[in-house]
């Protein structure tokens, strides 16, 4: 699947052209099954962190929905909504690779919160980086934790 292809249905609100092409990118580098996250409604920019250190945060929320049939029998399921945003003024402090890093490690928790269950621990923290290395970014994870230490 593209980018084209898995942002087409997102909100995807990315006013800044480096940032939108470091995403663009890392998308195009994800493997199929990587970008299987129906539950992505929006992915966006906002100039400043609401911290000194926070880059992005990916959030998760669930709501009952009620479906009905045609032949009238309902039943209750559980949908979920994720929107990923990422921090202007943390990101324009990072070389390229450790962008993607970052880009990877969110959609590895946007992932993660749909095929395994929500949850936020550290451990998700280092289950989302696992995941982005399975995926390929172990170069550009090295690079983040190389300018951040």
């Amino acid at each position: 699947m593209s980018s084209q292809e898995f942002l087409r249905g997102i909100d995807f609100k990315i006013h800044d052209n480096r940032i939108k092409n470091l995403i663009l990118q890392t998308l195009d580098n994800m493997p199929p099954d990587g970008l299987d996250i129906s539950s992505l409604e929006s992915i966006q920019l906002s100039d400043l962190s609401p911290t000194e250190t926070l880059a992005a945060l990916t959030t998760h929320s669930s709501f009952d929905v009620t479906i009905r049939n045609d032949e009238g029998n309902e039943w209750d399921e559980i949908r979920s909504r994720q929107k990923i945003t990422f921090y202007l003024d943390i990101l324009n402090n990072l070389s390229d690779l450790a962008v993607k890093a970052i880009i990877a490690h969110e959609i590895a928790h946007a992932w993660l919160n749909e095929h395994v269950k929500p949850e936020s621990s550290q451990q998700r923290e280092k289950d989302s980086d696992d995941l982005a290395r399975k995926w390929g970014f172990t170069e550009e994870l090295l690079e983040l934790e190389n300018e951040t230490d």
